[in-house]
């Protein structure tokens, strides 16, 4: 079930308060105090429960006034980390759903804004911080096809402090794994799910995946019932299921499946 295990999810946000995710967040009580000051070194203040690295110069005009980065306001403001971390860890008495490992902790690390989309170098601090607080698993459920040194680097340091790092194969059928998915030691996840018969058959990759060299495992990535914020129900293609929960298609879903 993933006891003590804190697995950190460098994505959109995550929505802290949805009934699938109450009691699933990894709380830092070394800097609680929200004092303005970084108590515990960690490079973000007042991280009680997360960091968000979305800087208000790069982030879409229309996600609206931001703070300056980085920072601990690491809601979710999209619904793709929000999703994400439920496949990993969703649970509790008042969830429609449960995670993999539902006895883990999620570690909220915003690195993507509104819009789903986000840059190199706030990937890379966010992965950064990720392994410095303690994450034995990091999930990027994202890809660049740039090789960057940056991204490279980051990476690197949090598989020398421990942490395994589980990534996104892409979404573009067979053009290439992305980055950082193909770096050495990064577990690469494809989606399986072929709905060509009628049924999702789980056992053969899906047709938008990223297959071949440089992909690690596939995982279910068709059809998937996750948690996303409410706020974003009816929004940017989430269609809500008896709640705050919705379906969705992905490697970047599949990832967390092998996350948890």
């Amino acid at each position: 079930g993933g006891a003590g295990v804190i697995v950190a999810v460098v994505d959109s946000g995550v929505d802290w308060d949805h009934p699938a995710l109450v009691g699933r967040i990894a709380v830092n009580q070394r800097d609680a105090n929200f004092d303005g000051r970084d108590d515990d070194g960690s490079g973000c203040a007042d991280d009680i429960a997360g960091c968000s690295f979305v800087s208000p110069d790069t982030a879409d005009p229309s996600c609206g006034p931001l703070s300056d980065a980085p920072q601990w306001r690491a809601r979710d403001d999209e619904g793709h980390g929000t999703f994400v971390a439920g496949l990993i860890a969703a649970a509790g008495p008042r969830a429609e759903i449960a995670g993999v490992a539902p006895s883990a902790r999620i570690l909220p690390v915003k690195v993507l804004d509104c819009t789903g989309t986000g840059r190199i170098a706030e990937a890379s601090a966010g992965v950064r911080y990720a392994a410095r607080m303690g994450a034995r698993v990091i999930n990027l459920s994202f890809g660049t096809r740039t090789d960057s040194p940056v991204l490279r680097a980051a990476v690197e340091e949090a598989q020398r402090l421990g942490a395994l790092i589980v990534a996104s194969a892409g979404n573009d059928g067979r053009r290439g794994v992305t980055y950082p998915a193909v770096y050495p030691g990064v577990l690469s996840v494809a989606a399986s799910g072929d709905t060509s018969g009628g049924s999702v058959d789980y056992t053969r990759v899906a047709p938008f995946a990223e297959f071949g060299a440089g992909v690690g495992l596939l995982a279910p990535g068709v059809g998937l019932l996750s948690a996303i914020p409410q706020t974003r129900c009816g929004l940017d293609g989430w269609v809500c299921e008896g709640g705050p929960y919705a379906r969705g298609d992905g490697s970047s879903f599949a990832t967390p499946i092998v996350a948890g």
